[in-house]
């Protein structure tokens, strides 16, 4: 287990990190629901997860986002511009999708 592969949060309670590295927890398409968390969530780490599709548009609305990990996915597509957003945005990581 890595330190991207956690949940964790502030002293407030608000979830500042999602991370789930190397075990499968769903299929499908990555879900736009995290971006629910913009004003708290500083890294999401999703690797080898088994998500297809296009990355969300959605998640240029995580305005507090600095980390992006979403290597070794089945993802397509363009990056969104929406990404480019993230003025917070220090590292991105999409290696090894399609």
């Amino acid at each position: 287990s890595s330190d991207s592969d956690k949940i964790k949060c502030n002293s407030s309670g608000r979830v500042t990190q999602i991370g789930v590295d190397d075990r499968l927890v769903a299929r499908g398409k990555l879900p736009v629901d995290v971006a629910l968390l913009s004003d708290s969530l500083e890294s999401l780490y999703f690797s080898l997860v088994g998500f297809s599709g296009n990355i969300p548009t959605e998640l240029g609305m995580i305005s507090e986002l600095r980390n992006l990990k979403l290597r070794v996915n089945k993802l397509v597509g363009s990056i969104p511009t929406e990404l480019g957003r993230l003025t917070n945005l220090e590292y991105l990581d999409l290696w090894r999708n399609k």
